[in-house]
This record gives C-alpha cells, sequence and structure tokens, in this order.
C-alpha cells in the first residue's frame, strides 16, 4: 500500500472510528511487529498514523470501498478495490465466493509481517463480523 493510500485513509474519520472498532473487536491490544512500519510509528509515539498504517485500517478502507460495490460481482468487486484501495491488480484464488473469504486469504498476503493468523483474532469468523458490520458503520 502506498504512503499517500495510507495517509489519505488516516484522514478520513469514518475508516479512523472503524479501525479502532475493527481493533478492539479483534485484541485489546495494539500490537505490530517491531520490523513494520506501523510498529516504527508505534514506536515514534504517532499511534494514530500507526493505526493507519494497520491490517484493521486497510480493512476498513476495504469495507467502505466495498458497501457501494456490492451489487457487483465477486470479481468485479475485487478488481475494484484492489485497484482503488491497495493499489493493485485483480488477483484472487479461485473458489473465493464471498468478500470475506477473499479478505481472510488477501490480507496475510498484504501484511506478511502481522502474522494475521487465527491464533492472533484474525479468524473467518473475524472477517465475516467484520463485514456484516460495515453497512451500518458506512452509511
Amino acid at each position: 500500500m502506498s504512503l499517500l493510500r495510507m495517509v489519505s485513509g488516516a484522514l478520513d474519520a469514518q475508516v479512523n472510528s472503524f479501525t479502532k472498532i475493527l481493533q478492539r473487536q479483534r485484541t485489546p491490544l495494539q500490537i505490530a511487529p517491531s520490523g513494520s512500519g506501523q510498529g516504527i510509528l508505534y514506536g515514534l509515539g504517532l499511534t494514530g498514523i500507526g493505526n493507519a498504517a494497520s491490517p484493521e485500517a486497510v480493512l476498513a478502507r476495504i469495507l467502505k470501498e466495498w458497501i457501494g460495490l456490492r451489487r457487483w460481482t465477486i470479481d468485479s468487486q475485487i478488481s475494484v478495490i484492489e485497484s482503488r484501495v491497495l493499489g493493485n491488480k485483480y488477483v484472487a484464488p479461485d473458489g473465493i465466493a464471498t468478500i470475506d473469504q477473499w479478505l481472510h486469504w488477501r490480507l496475510p498476503l498484504e501484511f506478511p509481517q502481522h502474522q494475521l493468523t487465527p491464533a492472533n483474532g484474525w479468524t473467518p469468523e473475524f472477517y465475516s463480523w467484520a463485514v456484516a458490520r460495515a453497512p451500518e458503520h458506512f452509511v
């Protein structure tokens, strides 16, 4: 994810508030790998900007974008989200039928240092909860 996308997300009040909701739902602790951009920002005392670099913030930005795409096919949704939020071309394995399945597969690829595993709260249920909660938050 580019620095510009991260900064623009940090300025979005809806994304910031949903990021905090996601962080509280997943775990009460703010933990970031020390070598990651987020960990460095936390270490400098820049928690707000560090939050904008978090996987939860990216998830929030993805879901905000997804709200307007819900009537599209899953392939179209993913293609637009990859381009607008992650700055990449469309990518998804065969067999992805829902946005939460794609998120469960895709976010660990975006944040390899963060260990987005079930042991750290990144469960299929967490992604499903986030997707279900997004429409009421991003109105």
